[in-house]
């Protein structure tokens, strides 16, 4: 589904009082969708960068120089593929924070 199509149906629900006691279910689908979407694009992305680099540092001959460079695109492909996959398991939550 469309990213743009979820931001419409969020904005164009149907909001009353129940927002602030249960909030509305539209909302929180949409923003449970779009969260998930993002996180394992993101997630799966970066799982593949860091496929990459380890592929990079095992098998390439890279010099001493340029070693400490590779470790830490790896160090932070890991940091953020954790990032996004945390968003990914938690959207559920992160929807009842942002409703």
């Amino acid at each position: 589904m469309n990213i743009k199509l979820l931001a419409f149906q969020a904005a164009a629900s149907k909001i009353d009082k129940n927002i602030y006691n249960d909030g509305s279910d539209n909302v929180n689908k949409a923003i449970i969708k779009i969260v998930k979407y993002v996180g394992g694009v993101g997630a799966g992305l970066l799982t593949l960068a860091i496929l990459i680099i380890a592929l990079v540092i095992i098998f390439a001959s890279i010099s001493p120089k340029n070693v400490g460079t590779a470790w830490k695109a790896l160090f932070s492909c890991l940091a953020g593929a954790l990032l996004f996959y945390s968003a990914y398991f938690l959207a559920p939550s992160i929807a009842a924070i942002v409703s």
